[in-house]
């Protein structure tokens, strides 16, 4: 715990899914021990592999504002195209 009583807090950053299943079995250890505050920034297929094991975690839509980063968004949906 810090001086305010409250649990410091741990960044934890992966990039894709090879990268997700090495660093998730972590971050479930940290959340089991509860001594620090875990926060998983998962992205691309990373985000995915973290939900299938179920470990919580944020990925770049938690950053986006649709208002503000409209003209972003609507670029990275053009560049998608048809891909899942």
């Amino acid at each position: 715990m810090t001086a305010n009583g409250t649990r410091p807090r741990v960044l934890f950053v992966c990039y894709g899914g090879s990268h997700a299943n090495v660093l998730a079995p972590v971050v479930v250890e940290v959340l089991r021990a509860g001594r620090v505050e875990p926060i998983a920034l998962a992205l691309t297929t990373g985000r995915t592999t973290f939900a299938r094991l179920g470990v919580p975690s944020r990925g770049y839509a938690e950053y986006l504002d649709p208002v503000a980063d409209g003209d972003a968004v609507a670029l990275g949906e053009r560049l998608l195209g048809d891909v899942h």
